[in-house]
């Protein structure tokens, strides 16, 4: 089956602006995609190329742009060749504000259309798709999450909606970040002094911190090594149900040769105590995730290295 699109996205802690910039200016799209040089006429109907010194030149026409929002072209599938019905497909891409960074989503479509048999057409389909997923990754590695941080407060935040987002980049590959995260005597390194984890969904868990007590919590969501989740005790003895916990949500993704680590906490509205206390919550657990998730970035860095 030939797919109508492909579609990859990433979430990056940077502004819509840094975002945009490496998308539509050629030096920095050299830094993760088009390595030989790139020129653009950034305008619809303006020309975008693209050089690989083992591939060669390939010209795109300019459709669509929408500062800050969405990017697209028309681009040729062999290099040399001016695109058009049949020898191109459509490359889009959206940037969309979220928490403390932007989500950015690449759509390519138009495979059906190739002057190629159906088998070439979904080969060609899932080679761009390998592609994108490694063009994006790269992209992540250009932007320095670390400065962003000290100097955009890049990294932890409070929504509106009680929602805490924080974003990390590890240099360590995807399955040793997970590791640290989930195997209790890693977890005991960076997160309290002791820790107890059943790795399943249902599993139960607690951390226990000498001057603060155990805190107790419940596997919600277990996937190795990208997605790990539970609800945790707001206090120390509290049960981990409504009204008196919150939802801890990790997501581990590859970011060139490291990680990147995000840890999500919401759900401080429906605790069962004042609006000044669950702001208070909010914010005393902005502190701890900042500084147990810089323990956790050099403790697992310490063991790669």
């Amino acid at each position: 089956m030939v797919p109508t699109q492909i579609t990859h996205e990433i979430f990056v802690a940077a502004s819509r602006e840094q975002v945009w910039s490496l998308l539509t200016e050629p030096e920095q799209i050299a830094k993760w995609f088009a390595f030989d040089g790139a020129e653009i006429d950034l305008r619809p109907g303006g020309i975008l190329t693209m050089t690989w010194k083992e591939h060669g030149v390939y010209t795109a026409i300019i459709e669509v742009v929408e500062p800050l929002h969405t990017f697209a072209y028309r681009w040729a599938r062999l290099p040399g060749e001016q695109p058009g019905p049949g020898n191109s497909t459509l490359v889009t891409f959206t940037i969309h504000p979220e928490a403390d960074g932007v989500r950015l989503q690449v759509t390519e479509s138009g495979f059906q259309d190739l002057d190629l048999p159906e088998a070439e057409q979904a080969a060609w389909a899932a080679d761009n798709q390998q592609g994108w997923q490694g063009g994006f990754a790269t992209l992540l590695t250009v932007v320095d999450v670390r400065e962003l941080a000290a100097h955009h407060n890049v990294g932890s935040d409070a929504t509106e909606n009680h929602t805490i987002v924080r974003d990390i980049m590890v240099a360590a590959p995807v399955e040793r970040v997970w590791d640290v995260l989930t195997d209790p005597e890693h977890v005991a390194s960076w997160f309290g002094e002791r820790a107890e984890i059943d790795p399943r969904p249902g599993g139960a868990a607690h951390f226990e911190w000498e001057d603060h007590g155990v805190f107790r919590a419940i596997v919600v969501r277990f996937d190795p090594p990208s997605h790990f989740a539970y609800r945790w005790g707001n206090r120390v003895g509290d049960e981990p149900v409504a009204g008196t916990s919150t939802l801890v949500e990790f997501t581990l993704e590859p970011a060139g040769e490291g990680t990147r680590l995000r840890v999500v906490e919401s759900g401080f509205e429906t605790l069962n105590m004042p609006d000044d206390a669950q702001r208070q919550a909010v914010e005393e657990n902005i502190q701890g995730w900042r500084s147990e998730l810089d323990e956790l970035r050099a403790y697992t860095e310490q063991l790669s290295a």
